[in-house]
């Protein structure tokens, strides 16, 4: 299982946020239209991801809800046939609910950030630290907060919920 740690926040300053990591950012933007479609699900978080209306993978992950950076686990499986997975998935646990969003992707070493527009919600920031095989989560941890400092990510504006969780509210 794949690890990585994770903050999520309202942005309050979109372009100085884009200045700052555009200085720094190794590659990027990549813009991603995503369709993300969460099933019923006892253990964790299942959902299936359709990116640009030409890929789709399907993620499970378990993530803490709470403020600042906190560990995922994850396992990511890329799709040959995504039809015939939404189909079935839907008929065997129901659909939660779905999350669309815009989102662009810089990587600034091991880290992958993203600018999401989120329908119905807003604009946020998301810091992915992906942990390496030898790399310990406290390792991970000091990435993020020196990352969360250099771009000036306010505690007030950290969020603990995902994205559906804040939709269902």
């Amino acid at each position: 299982m794949a690890k990585n740690i994770e903050i999520k926040a309202i942005i309050d300053d979109i372009e100085n946020l884009y200045r700052k990591i555009k200085k720094i950012s190794t590659e990027g933007p990549e813009l991603l239209i995503q369709k993300d479609i969460f099933y019923k699900f006892p253990l964790g978080r299942l959902k299936l991801r359709q990116i640009n209306d030409s890929s789709s993978e399907v993620i499970y992950y378990i993530r803490p809800n709470i403020g600042g950076p906190k560990t995922s686990k994850y396992y990511r499986l890329k799709l040959s046939n995504p039809k015939k997975i939404e189909k079935i998935l839907k008929f065997l646990l129901g659909i939660k609910g779905v999350v669309e969003k815009r989102r662009e992707v810089f990587f600034i070493g091991q880290t992958r950030v993203h600018i999401d527009s989120v329908d119905s919600l807003g604009e946020f920031i998301e810091l992915e630290v992906v942990l390496q095989a030898n790399d310990s989560v406290s390792y991970g941890l000091d990435v993020a907060k020196k990352l969360i400092a250099y771009l000036d990510i306010k505690k007030n504006l950290l969020i603990e919920k995902s994205y559906l969780e804040m939709l269902r509210t």
